[in-house]
Parts: C-alpha cells; structure tokens; sequence
C-alpha cells in the first residue's frame, strides 16, 4: 500500500509523462486524462470525462472505435485501435489507442487504464519511403532511357558512376555525385583506386574485386552492397551494379559501374524493421486473433495466439476445420463475396476452442490493405471472442421475459422505493399477490404495506428500512403477513440501497419471496423425521445406521485408477476388504438391534462392536463389499454371535441410497432367522424322507426293468461258466479261449454289480452330495435302467447328447431320480397310445440361462399330452393327471432342481405328447 508522498509522487510521473495517458470506470465512463493529454488537444477534463472524449475523434474513425471499444467493454480484452484526433491546433493527427483492465480479486473489472500515441509521422515515412522508392525507379528508367539525363538522374537518385581501365587498374572516369557520396572533393579530380579503397569499409573491401571478376567471368552485370566510411567517421551504405565491357576479340577491358547511395534507405528499412518488429510483437502477444490474407484471398497467415486458441498447425490453419461446420459454407460465401467487392468485411462465426473443445463465438472484421495505385495487396484482419458477449446479450434479451414467470414460479416479488418521497415507485405483479393487492389498484402506498405485516414486525420492519438507506448496506430477513381474510403469509426479504454518483443513497430496491410452503415444508419434514426416528427405534426389524463414505471414497479411488471388475480384484487384492471394513463407522441402531446382539443399552452396543464383528462377519463383508462397489443391492445369511455368545442366524440387507450423499446414512437390516433355520432343517428333513419314499416308489415300478438288467449279466456268467467247464474236459485244454471265458464272467459280474449298486443308490437315504459331473452321464444310467421296462411297454426310446457338454454340479442319485421321474410319467402317457406310435426322446444339449452358461435335459414323449388346466397346477404337491398318482413325484423333482440352482418346466408338444425339461448352470 503506498504511502501520501508515493501517490503524490505516481501522480506527478502521470501528469510529466509525454504520452496520452487516461483512465476509465468498468462501464466505459472515462473519468481522467492526465495533463499531455489536455494540453494536446487543448480541452480541460469536464469537457473529456464520460463520453464527451469522442468529440475529439475524426468522425470518419470514430464508429469503428466505439464499436471495438464496446467489445472491449463486453469482454474484458484489451483495447488497440488507431484512429484521429484533433490537435489543440485543430489537425487531425492518427493515434495509437490502447487499453487494458486491472481485475479485482474475483476476476471483475474494477478498473481501465489507457494510452493513446501519435503515429502520424510513422504513417507518413512509411508514404514518403514508398514514394521515395517510386522515384528512384523512375530515376534508373530514365537513365536507361537518355545518356543525357545521366548527372541529373544521378543526383536525383543519389546515384553515381565509374569506370575501370582493367589494363591499367586506374579509374577513367568518377562522377560528380559519386564523389559527393564517397566524400571526395569533386576540385580534386578522379581520385586513385587506392584512395577509393580506403574509403570502403574495412569488412568489405574484398567485395568490389569479387563482384567483377564474377561479373568478368559470367560476362554479366553483378549487384551488390557495401559500407563506406567517411573521414569524419560517418558510415554510408552504397548499392553496387558492375558490368563487364569487352572488345572485339572478347577480352574484358572495361569495367562499369555505378553506386547508388541508399543510407537514408537503410536507415528507412531499419526504422521500418523496428516498427515492424514492435508491431509483430504486440500483434504476437494480443490475446485475440490477428490475420492477414494474400490478395486473392486464399493465403492466410495469423499471430501466435491463433494456434494456441485453435491448437491447429500452420498447415492445417489453410483449411476451416476450426470452424463450426454448420457456418463454414456461408462464412466462405460472404468471405469471397467481400474479395470479390473489395469492400470491408465483417462476420460472425463459432470456431471450436482447443483447450475444451468447444465452440465460441467471434467477431471477425477484415479490410483491404492498398498500394499507392489502389490495388489490393493484402488484407488485414481480428477476430474477437465475442461468445460471453454474445450470451450476456442473449441473457439480457431473456431476462426480462422470465423475469415475471421466475418471480410467478418461485413466489418472488420486487420493488424500488424513492428515498426522497419514501413511496414506492415499482412493485411487481407477484409481489402485489403476496402482499394480497388487487394489480388493478396501482402501487400500493408505502402506509399501505406496511400495515400487511404482522403488528410484531411493522416497527422492526420500518427499522430495518431506514438502516439500509443509513448505512448505505443491504440487509435480509424474514416477517409475517397478515392478509385481509386473516390468513397468515411467511416471507424473506432483501432489501439494498442504490448510490448516486456522490455516494448518497437515492432508493432502495429489493425482494420478496413468500417461503409461506417452505416453512410448512419445514414443519412437515421435521415431523417426518420424528416419525422417521419412531419407526427406527420401534420397528421389530433390527436396523443398524452405518456410515460408508470413507468406503465409496476408496471405491472411487480405484475406478478412477480403473479398476472395474472388483470381483476379480477382490480376489488378488483380499486385504482391500479387511481394509474397507475398518471404514465403516457404525452411527446408530434401534432398540430391536440392541436386544437382537444382546446388549443391554446402545451404549454398549456401540462400545462392543469389535466384539460383534467376528469371522463370519468379516467372511460376509467381502460379498457386500462387491455389491457396494457394483452398486447392487445385497442379502447375505450371516451367523452373527451376541454378547452372550450365542449363535444368531440373520439375513443381513444393505441397500445403498441413490444420492451420493447419502452414504453418510447407509441402513443395514437385520432380520433374525433362527426359527425359521430350524423350521426349515425339520421341513428338509421331511422333504428327504418323502424323496425317499418316492424313490423306493419308483424302483417299485420298475422293478421287471431291474431284474432284466441284473438276469442279463447273471445268463451270461453261467452260459461263459458252462463254456469253461466244457473246454477243461478237452484234451489239450484251449487256454485262450478259458481266459477269454473267464474274463467275460468277470465282465459281468461287474455291470451286476453296478445295476445293483445303482439299485443301491436310488434306495438309499442319504444326504446329498453335489459334486461335479456330466448330464451325459446320468442320461446313460437312466436309460439303462428304463430299458428292460420300455421293452415291456413297447416304447422306444430314443437318446441324444453331446460329449462335450461343460460339466455341471449336482447330486448324482438326485438328478437320475428327477429323470427316471419323468421318464416313467412319459411311459405311463402313452400307455393308451398304438404301440408304434410309442417314442421316448431323451436329449441333452447346451443352453443360456439368466445370460449365462447352461446344459438343459429333456424328455418328450408321444403321449396323450396336457391341458393348459394341467400346466397351471402340474408342479403343486398331492396334484396329479395320473388316476394311481400320489401327486409327489414332480413337485419333488422341481424341488431338486430349484435346489441344484436350475429349473424344471413342461410345454405341450405341436403335436402329440408334451415335453418335460429342467436346465442347470454349467460350471465356470
């Protein structure tokens, strides 16, 4: 912070300094010129501040400035223009304009600071340069045109001329202007090469022999440079052309030349270069797009600051890829259009963004650059971002259009109050229904409204008004209405004042929004949440309240290092679940939790958690911890273990809330299975026995089918047994053949007993016992054991299945008994049916189950097939199509099949018959 004496000191600097220097507020109100630019244009500062300045812009130029400095105004960019301005002595002279912004903290304008230079004579050398250049091309065409105009083309040129005896290396002839140039009194005759040589500069004195001897032996005129330095220590440049002069045999005698003094060019050129240089640098560093075009317009070359805004490349800059390619045909159009006219070009046009990508807005303005002739020679041209200008005249547009729906939508109302009268001088519609006016009757006296508030309020509600117009602050707070009809109306209120240019509060404006619903909203959800907080406490339902967010932070830590398949990152990375558990916070849990864990108070509930939380639970957690990171619900059984140490079976449900913020209050149910575990080993133990019974039922019925299989291998053991004893009462006995006789009793002897034990199998009562295995398999066994009992029903059984079916897990004995189950329903259907109509087709095939891999087993047969009545209730226990039937048969074979985590469903055929089949999982 500067201190009195450093301001005043900032202030005299301002004031002494030889250029132009100004200030301005964030809306354009110029407020001060410093002291050169009073006296330049012989003006005081009441007849520049504001906008009165323009006054002293050549009208021709003043339009295009006010419209680049409301750009300006619009965005923030700084301002660079030329335009004139009238001199104290009433000439117009062209200036250089150029401002900029100083941001406050939150990045608004607070401040414009400017300063404008005079460029006239720049302007002017650059004319008297191009005329200069012109005349001296109408010199040399003059020379070429007439000897005799030789010493005055030469003088008007600056121009001289000399010719070398190359016999005997002296100078034959030295103009006068060339001896002005090279510093040579013209009294004192052709000076000596020697003399001539001291004269040029010590760099280049190497350089006139090498231009002739090139131009000698190329037999041509050779150009050049070179520095003299003159005795008072001056540097001169000079432009050198020699040409060759032969004789008739073709041998060089002559050389001829001539020096053009160009120092006044050089210095031209290299004050041109500066200019040049110091112009490319500010037109580099403009922070907006600068470009100029050949004069056909299809060359385009544009400053820095073009590539960085369109991250393009400069040979990808030929095109209009940038540009949206909506707009890009009629932005070529009236481009072309304005080549074609010559005339001043502006357009509007999105180019896309390279930092986001987007598509902004600019102002593209463009116009001729001329020769002396008036030919076009190239064009010159910016391109301004425009789009918040374009989206804050937009907003404006809308602004008073929604205005009245927003304040209808959101029971909003404003008003402006006159400090002077203390009357209100604007309300809004919606701010007259709040306060229960009729719009018919005008603005409402300030008496008037003030007597709609609640009798409590008026006195702090006129307080608070007279404090905002005092202290010159805004200030807000809510009151009560009392309408006519006695009903009562809830509103806040703000209210602010508006300064002058002095400072004095003038009005004050504000707002009105009835929160009467909010208030009501408020109450309500309040009670909602005691109500909430009953149910929680007194529900049967055990909940416990847990906070997850540090464990979806860490979840969405690992999708960001893009982590997505968690059920396999779980398994590489097992300690993430020990981890995550040690996130989660346990923040309440209702009386039913407390008693459930056996705790005596929440309290100790919450103190015990690490006691509660054993083996079991830390086993659960990792399956909830993959439904939480896939965003599914989950159920788990868990056998949780109370204070006292008993054993709880719980279902544990966790839902997670749709809202990311409400991970801080996650529910966790917790619903006490016991009974029903116990309930359900009773009802399971049932359900075995009476599988049981309908096993041994079903062997029962196929019973002849059982012995057939066991008499097949038995005949065969006697008939081998009679084979061997007749081939030992041979002499010699026939070895081989005994051993092929022995070896086939042994071959039966074991598929006896592997009917028996299957036999076995199917009626003993035995725990299941999943384990991996083929359904090819246990079509096989079930076919062998129908087809003693299919050949006595005269039905033909037919099997197909595939050996490369994937495996699945199942009880072995289980699944043959679901299929022989349906098997005999599938003979005892076509009992009625002609015997050669009577076909059993057995197959097993892949599937696709829930979306993933299955085997599906099906048995169809050409029965008498079923009625819709009969697939409504073909599956409920004690139902039966069958006369004899119990009714058991297949609710128990779905039961097994539900069981084994698949389905069983029958179809009516198209035909006759109908198809039974059940599909189960196929191992990973």
């Amino acid at each position: 912070m500067g201190t009195p004496n450093s301001d005043l000191d900032f202030r005299l600097i301002v004031e002494s300094a030889p250029a132009l220097i100004h200030t301005g507020r964030p809306d354009g109100h110029l407020d001060y010129f410093n002291g050169t630019w009073l006296t330049y244009v012989g003006r005081s500062q009441e007849d520049l501040q504001g906008w009165r300045w323009t006054t002293s812009i050549h009208p021709d130029d003043l339009d295009a400035m006010l419209r680049a400095w409301r750009a300006s105004l619009a965005t923030g960019e700084p301002f660079l223009h030329e335009a004139r301005v009238r001199r104290a002595d009433g000439a117009f002279r062209w200036m250089l304009h150029h401002k900029i912004a100083l941001r406050d903290e939150r990045g608004n304008v607070a401040k414009w600071y400017g300063s404008s230079i005079d460029i006239e004579d720049r302007r002017r050398s650059e004319d008297a340069l191009a005329q200069d250049i012109a005349d001296r091309k109408c010199a040399e065409e003059a020379l070429r045109r007439s000897e005799a105009w030789l010493s005055e083309a030469q003088r008007l040129s600056h121009t001289g001329s000399w010719v070398l005896d190359l016999e005997s290396r002296e100078l034959k002839h030295w103009s006068p202007e060339l001896l002005r140039i090279c510093g040579f009194d013209p009294d004192e005759g052709i000076p000596s090469t020697n003399a001539v040589r001291e004269r040029i500069h010590s760099e280049d004195r190497a350089k006139p022999v090498e231009e002739s001897e090139t131009a000698i032996r190329e037999r041509t005129s050779v150009a050049g440079e070179q520095r003299l330095v003159l005795p008072d220590g001056s540097v001169r440049h000079i432009q050198t052309v020699v040409s060759p002069v032969f004789d008739a045999a073709g041998r060089p005698i002559e050389i001829i030349g001539t020096a053009m003094d160009v120092t006044e060019r050089k210095r031209a050129e290299e004050a041109q270069r500066e200019s040049e240089e110091r112009y490319s640098a500010l037109i580099e560093v403009s922070p907006q797009i600068v470009w100029t075009m050949s004069a056909d317009g299809l060359t385009m070359h544009t400053n820095q600051w073009w590539y960085e805004y369109t991250g393009l490349t400069r040979p990808e800059t030929e095109g209009l890829d940038s540009i949206h390619p909506e707009h890009r045909r009629q932005l070529w159009k009236s481009w072309r259009q304005a080549v074609a006219s010559g005339g001043e070009w502006t357009a509007e046009a999105p180019f896309r963004r390279a930092a986001d990508g987007q598509y902004r807005w600019h102002l593209l303005r463009g116009r001729p650059i001329r020769d002396a002739e008036g030919r076009i020679v190239r064009w010159m041209g910016i391109g301004i971002d425009i789009q918040d200008r374009r989206e804050a005249e937009e907003a404006l547009r809308r602004t008073e259009a929604w205005l009245s729906e927003a304040q209808r939508l959101s029971h909003t109302g404003s008003f402006a109050q006159s400090l002077a009268t203390g009357e209100l001088v604007y309300v809004s519609p919606e701010l007259l229904r709040i306060y229960g006016f009729d719009p018919a009757g005008g603005v409402p006296s300030r008496t008037a409204v003030l007597s709609r508030f609640h009798p409590e309020d008026r006195l702090p509600v006129a307080e608070a008004f007279e404090n905002a117009a005092r202290q010159k602050t805004g200030h807000s707070a809510e009151w009560r209405l009392v309408l006519p009809d006695g009903s009562m109306r809830h509103i806040r209120s703000r209210v602010d004042a508006i300064l002058d240019t002095a400072g004095r509060a003038t009005e004050l404006i504000g707002t009105t929004m009835d929160v009467t619903e909010q208030k009501r909203a408020e109450k309500a959800v309040q009670e909602s949440e005691q109500r909430y907080r009953n149910i929680f406490e007194k529900v049967g339902v055990a909940i416990v309240e847990q906070d997850f967010s540090k464990v979806m932070a860490r979840i969405g830590e690992l999708k960001a290092r893009g982590v997505h398949d968690f059920r396999s990152y779980l398994i590489e990375h097992p300690e993430l679940a020990r981890e995550t558990l040690s996130l989660v916070r346990v923040t309440d849990a209702n009386e039913a939790a407390v008693a459930l864990l056996g705790a005596a108070s929440k309290q100790e509930f919450l103190s015990a958690l690490p006691r509660l939380t054993t083996r079991e639970v830390k086993v659960a957690w990792a399956a909830q911890l993959l439904a939480v990171a896939e965003g599914r619900r989950s159920v788990e059984e868990i056998s949780l273990t109370t204070l006292q140490g008993d054993t709880v079976h719980a279902l544990v449900a966790l839902v997670l809330p749709s809202e990311p913020s409400g991970f801080e209050s996650v529910l966790v149910t917790i619903v006490d299975l016991s009974e029903r575990k116990r309930a359900e080993e009773a009802l399971s133990q049932s359900q075995d026995a009476l599988a049981h019974v309908t096993r041994v039922t079903t062997l029962g019925e196929l019973t002849a089918s059982i012995a057939h299989e066991v008499n097949q291998p038995l005949a065969a053991i006697a008939n081998n047994a009679v084979a061997g004893l007749s081939l030992i009462s041979h002499e010699p006995v026939d070895v081989e053949e005994l051993r092929a006789a022995l070896a086939d009793i042994t071959s039966d002897a074991e598929r006896a007993s592997a009917v028996i034990e299957r036999v076995r199998a199917m009626a003993k009562r035995s725990p299941s016992a999943p384990a991996p295995l083929r359904l090819a398999d246990v079509v096989g066994d079930v076919v062998a054991l129908a087809s003693a009992e299919a050949a006595r029903r005269r039905v033909t059984v037919r099997s197909e299945t595939l050996e490369d079916l994937p495996l699945v897990s199942g009880d072995r004995v289980q699944l043959q008994q679901v299929l022989l189950n349906l098997v005999v329903n599938a003979m005892d259907a076509m009992a009625l049916v002609p015997e050669s109509e009577r076909l059993l087709e057995i197959g097993a095939r892949r599937d696709i189950r829930d979306g993933r891999p299955a085997v599906a087993v099906s048995v169809r047969d050409h029965g008498v097939g079923l009625k819709d009545a009969d697939l409504e209730q073909l599956f409920e226990a004690f139902y039966s199509t069958k006369p004899q039937g119990m009714g058991m048969g297949l609710a128990i074979s779905r039961s097994i099949i539900e069981a084994h985590g698949g389905r069983l469903s029958a179809e009516a055929n198209s035909g006759p018959g109908a198809t039974f089949s059940f599909a189960l999982p196929a191992l990973d």
